[in-house]
Parts: structure tokens; sequence; C-alpha cells
């Protein structure tokens, strides 16, 4: 057996912090993918064990900054450094190994 799982990390959730001296701090998704390979071993009668390894990746982003006090803007732009005193970005990478041991009923 053999699959692939593919997706997107989403932060829709999360909301921007921003602290007392208005720093403002998120966090952003990114792309996963999530390859296995396993054997079916079946039983007698109507079912049968599964066994699966997989290795899961994932990336995330976070960022941290102060905007500029003279920006116009409610919302900064990543993209414009005029909006900022200072950004920070960090990009964050998730490895996993996942095992998973299953029965199937046929």
């Amino acid at each position: 057996m053999a699959g692939m799982d593919l997706g997107y990390g989403s932060t829709v959730l999360e909301k921007k912090m921003e602290s007392e001296w208005n720093n403002l701090s998120w966090f952003e998704g990114g792309l996963m993918a999530h390859p296995t390979v396993g054997l079916r071993i079946n039983n007698k009668g109507n079912s049968a064990w599964s066994f699966l390894v997989g290795y899961k990746h994932q990336s995330s982003r976070f960022y941290q900054g102060l905007p500029s006090a003279n920006t116009a803007v409610q919302t900064p732009s990543l993209s414009n450094p005029a909006d900022w005193i200072y950004l920070r970005k960090d990009q964050i990478t998730y490895r996993s190994l996942t095992v998973a041991v299953g029965l199937i009923f046929l």
C-alpha cells in the first residue's frame, strides 16, 4: 500500500498579537506533504491488519515586528520596508516520522 497527503496549513483562527509597545507577532501556515508506504496482512474471515510508515514535512512562518509610526495604512505591508522599524521572519519546518497500525473490515 502507498499513499500521499498534500495540503496547506492555515492560521485563519490565529489572531495577530499586539504587545503594549505596539509590537506585532503572528504565524502563517505553509505547505504539507505526507507520503506513506505499508502493507496489508489478511486475517481469517473478513478482516485484515494494515501497517503504515510515513514521513510528514510541514512548513510555517512566524513574524514579529514593530510598525513604523509614520505609516498611513492600518495593516503594514510585508513587502514595504518603509512600513516597519524592524521585521523578523522565522521559517519553521516540522519533520515527523509516522507509524500507523489499523484493522480493516472487508
